[in-house]
Order: structure tokens, then C-alpha cells, then sequence
């Protein structure tokens, strides 16, 4: 029995040629690729993958690890001491 719309389309193999499939035309339309000239598509693609394998109830394990941003030194904020 297929408990998800993500196993009825054919899961991760579909998933992937379809946002493979999307990036390569809005690669190929020169009115939006200038926005992703330094983008990482290896890491796009597979970010994006994983988020529509999400929606679409696929069994897929995100992981996000939020980077601990620390303030500037004092000294670079303008304090002297």
C-alpha cells in the first residue's frame, strides 16, 4: 500500500529528475540564471530535493545544524578600550 503521494510518484529517483529537470530550464532562461551564477547547484539540487521529498511525505532525514554566529570584537565595533 502506498502511504505517501511521494511514493506514488516514484520517490527519490523522481524527485530528483524533476528539480533536476526545473534547474536546467531556469539555467537556461536568461532572464532569471543570472541569480544563480554563484550558486552551488549540487547543493541547491539536493537541498531542494530533499525539501519537495518532505512535502510530499517522503521518509527523508533534514538535518540542520544552525552555525553559532558570534558578534565582532570589541575593537571592530568601534571601542577603543
Amino acid at each position: 500500500m502506498v502511504d505517501a503521494l511521494y511514493d506514488l510518484i516514484g520517490g527519490r529517483q523522481t524527485v530528483w529528475a524533476a528539480t533536476d529537470s526545473f534547474y536546467r530550464r531556469v539555467l537556461a532562461d536568461e532572464s532569471v540564471s543570472h541569480f544563480f551564477k554563484t550558486t552551488d547547484m549540487g547543493h541547491l539540487l539536493a537541498r531542494q530535493s530533499m525539501f519537495i521529498s518532505i512535502l510530499l511525505g517522503g521518509r527523508v532525514v533534514y538535518i540542520y545544524i544552525q552555525a553559532k554566529i558570534l558578534p565582532p570584537p570589541m575593537h571592530s565595533r568601534g571601542s577603543r578600550d
